[in-house]
């Protein structure tokens, strides 16, 4: 029996749904603050088109402000 090694790459859809999850946040609440269809992102997710510079900028920029937001209403 042969065995291969086949080692699983990352890729920016995969790591578009890993950071979805770790920041609690729907593709469609994406979708949405991104002004694009909930089917842009899932494709962005299955790596079936790219996502534009301006879109990325904006994704994470706002995933930065609810981590601060998230962070301010821990110190009350």
């Amino acid at each position: 029996m042969i065995r291969s090694n086949l080692v699983q790459r990352s890729s920016p859809g995969r790591s578009l749904v890993s950071l979805f999850r770790r920041a609690n946040v729907t593709r469609e609440q994406a979708a949405e603050m991104l002004e694009v269809s909930v089917d842009t992102v899932n494709k962005w997710c299955r790596d079936r088109s790219s996502m534009r510079v301006v879109h990325l900028a904006r994704l994470l920029s706002w995933l930065a402000e609810r981590a601060a937001l998230a962070d301010d209403l821990q110190s009350f």
